[in-house]
């Protein structure tokens, strides 16, 4: 539903009868289509929307990417990844803002951190599409949090990197592949 918020939010108007319609399709495709999971999905998005955060870059909004698509070349390998939300920031930067259904028990920065790895992936895609950027961030946003949240930090959580640290960052890539290549991956083939 996230995904699709420049549809359902313009400006600071919510179209209730698009983001319902978006709320009974995405609850329908995992079979939890009631009253009660849409009525408690459509308070999440009710808050977002009107969260400080969302107000503020309402028109930023109307021209953002949502489900970015990535691909690049790194050695002799190819990466690929989908931005949830690729946003121009007030200096004119790309801004990457994932969005993460996560109920959060106790600390919202112990569980940003579990994404970081993410996170600098698809800040290291931007650095690669504009490498003069002076900062590349990323920004998780933790929309069951947005239910009575006080301040932005109540449920986002914005890393920030330079392009000299995502370009040590590319070097640590070849490791990770390497990785993820000699990982035992039970083979399935043949059956």
């Amino acid at each position: 539903v996230f995904e699709h918020i420049n549809l359902w939010l313009k400006e600071y108007i919510i179209n209730e009868d698009e983001l319902n319609a978006l709320i009974s399709t995405a609850l329908d495709n995992f079979h939890f289509n009631t009253e009660e999971y849409n009525s408690l999905l459509f308070s999440i998005c009710e808050a977002t929307a009107t969260s400080s955060l969302i107000r503020s870059r309402a028109v930023q909004l109307l021209t953002s990417k949502p489900e970015y698509s990535l691909y690049f070349t790194v050695g002799d390998d190819f990466i690929q990844g989908i931005i949830d939300l690729l946003i121009t920031n007030d200096d004119g930067e790309y801004e990457v803002w994932d969005w993460k259904s996560n109920i959060i028990n106790d600390n919202l920065t112990e569980k940003a951190l579990s994404y970081e790895t993410q996170m600098k992936l698809y800040a290291y895609f931007i650095y690669r599409l504009a490498p003069n950027q002076k900062t590349f961030k990323s920004k998780l946003l933790f929309v069951r949090q947005s239910i009575g949240a006080i301040t932005e930090e109540d449920w986002t959580y914005t890393f920030v990197w330079t392009a000299e640290e995502l370009k040590k960052f590319e070097l640590e890539l070849f490791d990770l592949i390497k990785e993820i290549k000699n990982y035992p991956f039970l083979d399935l083939r043949g059956y």
